[in-house]
């Protein structure tokens, strides 16, 4: 199995679930190589954490990108989110 994708500061930022966080806005943790067909685990500058993240390629070549599309809250501009992590394969 290959290993699974996770953004540059994961392992140093995924501990601030429930905090607000200021420093570094806005973020630049990109997106994963090939998206389609995974989901991911995302956590936002409010601290929130959102698992079963999708990444939204309809809009990628257009002004407003690539974005996260989460089940229940929407779509998060990549500059909100603090960090992410793909997650298993069910």
């Amino acid at each position: 199995m290959d290993q699974l994708q996770k953004s540059p500061n994961w392992d140093a930022k995924n501990h601030l679930r429930g905090t607000f966080v200021k420093d570094g806005f806005p973020f630049n943790e990109g997106f994963p190589n090939y998206p389609v067909d995974k989901t991911y685990t995302i956590i936002t500058r409010d601290g929130k954490e959102y698992p079963g993240t999708t990444v939204d390629l309809s809009r990628q070549y257009s002004n407003e990108g690539k974005q996260w599309l989460t089940r229940k809250n929407g779509y998060f501009r990549k500059y909100v989110v603090v960090c992410w992590k793909e997650e298993p394969p069910n």
